[in-house]
């Protein structure tokens, strides 16, 4: 029965993981960019099915290593659905807030260097006397996000070569 334990588990954590994906819900004319939500909504399916699968599994063909897997599967997707749900980029006035999963990290738009924008859409943000910040093409808003920047004076450079 210890299967049963892990099922319910895995159950609760995805549960959890969707609730407090609604942690970053903005409100105004504030600047960002984001994930498609279509993509959390996708993962977030998956875990569904997976959770449906182990229990179809555990209790027609009691086979416990194909229901460990579809568990697992469940955890690593429903992971993922809130990691991609809570990563933004806001603009507010002249600072850059960039809100990872697990942390929240202010730069000023002055301290920016400039911004490399590759040849496959993916962005590169070089801030003085700190790392640099890639920004991945997938992400909602990158051309105004471009276009704020250039207003606000922050050179950009396109890479032609090999990313």
């Amino acid at each position: 029965m210890k299967i049963i334990g892990l099922f319910f588990m895995t159950l609760v954590f995805g549960i959890i993981s969707m609730i407090t994906s609604k942690k970053y819900k903005l409100q105004g004319d504030l600047k960002e960019l984001c994930f498609p939500p279509v993509f959390s909504k996708i993962l977030y399916g998956c875990f569904i099915i997976s959770m449906i699968c182990s229990v179809v599994i555990i209790y027609l063909w009691q086979d416990t290593g194909i229901t460990i897997l579809f568990l697992v599967m469940g955890i690593i997707s429903a992971f993922t659905a809130w990691a991609i749900s809570k990563y933004k980029i806001i603009i507010e006035e002249q600072e850059l807030i960039v809100i990872y999963p697990m942390k929240k990290r202010k730069i000023s738009i002055t301290k920016i260097e400039y911004i490399e924008i590759s040849t496959s859409g993916s962005i590169k943000i070089i801030v003085q006397n700190e790392k640099k910040i890639n920004l991945d093409a997938m992400l909602i808003g990158t051309e105004s996000f471009i276009e704020y920047m250039k207003k606000n004076g922050v050179p950009i450079q396109e890479n032609k070569g090999n990313d």
